[in-house]
């Protein structure tokens, strides 16, 4: 079961890019195909999921052949979601600081809304390569406990130019938050799943925002339905049963 939004060579090559080095990428591919080859069943959350693997590894349809799905699941939070504060409506976002997360969108996006006197707090939580300054978004830096900040927070945006299945949504609906995700990958299956959602495509993330802040700004209830899902639905019990699932089809289709 893979879990990263785009295979390892284009995340290699990424990652160089952004260091100012070309990196042959040949032998990532080799070595991933190699397992991919040799898996009796490869598992994906869901086939938007699997994209980007699909788009490399199956030219031939055997990728396809020995695929399944099942959704991922996050352990049920121990915070409870706290009432949203007066005032200025807080949006974050979490995770590396890299092209594939959209980093650079959310900034872009946040400093888009601040030249129109937009009334909002932007932080970022995390490290990377792509770090910039910004007059507009606090950088919280590193935490080992990033629930506190998603509770702080109102609106949770994950503006990926490509998307595995995330599990940052899953945390953040266990909060009970509210959310902004592009239309990308596994994004789309998590915006169909959670009602509390914004959708929008990469280059239209300030337009989203702006539509998620709105809805934080005037239903004070906004998020606390994804909480619902996720509990009907995201929590690692959840994803546990269905794994169990798919090894009792598994040894029945054996025997």
């Amino acid at each position: 079961m893979p879990h990263s939004p785009s295979i390892k060579a284009d995340e290699e090559a990424m990652v160089a890019e952004l260091m100012g080095r070309v990196l042959d990428t040949a032998g990532f591919r080799k070595a991933e195909q190699q397992i991919i080859d040799e898996a009796d069943l490869v598992v994906f959350p869901t086939r938007d999921a699997a994209a980007e693997y699909f788009a490399a590894f199956d030219g031939d349809g055997r990728l396809t052949s020995k695929s399944r799905y099942i959704e991922s699941g996050v352990p049920a939070s121990n915070f409870e979601p706290r009432p949203r504060r007066d005032g200025s409506i807080g949006v974050i976002f979490v995770g590396r600081f890299v092209p594939h997360k959209g980093y650079d969108l959310f900034v872009d996006a946040a400093e888009t809304l601040a030249r129109r006197d937009f009334a909002a707090e932007f932080r970022t939580l995390g490290t990377g390569l792509q770090a910039r300054d910004s007059a507009h978004v606090k950088n919280l830096g590193w935490s080992e406990t990033p629930s506190e900040h998603l509770l702080d927070a109102d609106v949770v945006v994950v503006p990926n130019r490509v998307a595995y299945f995330d599990l940052l949504p899953l945390e953040a609906a266990a909060l009970g938050r509210g959310l902004v995700m592009t239309t990308v990958g596994g994004n789309r299956d998590q915006l169909k799943a959670l009602p509390d959602s914004v959708g929008c495509a990469p280059q239209d993330l300030a337009e989203g925002i702006a539509q998620a802040v709105h809805l934080a700004r005037t239903d004070i209830t906004w998020g606390t339905a994804n909480r619902r899902v996720f509990l009907e639905r995201f929590t690692d019990s959840a994803m546990a049963a269905r794994w169990v699932k798919l090894l009792e089809d598994c040894a029945n289709v054996a025997s």
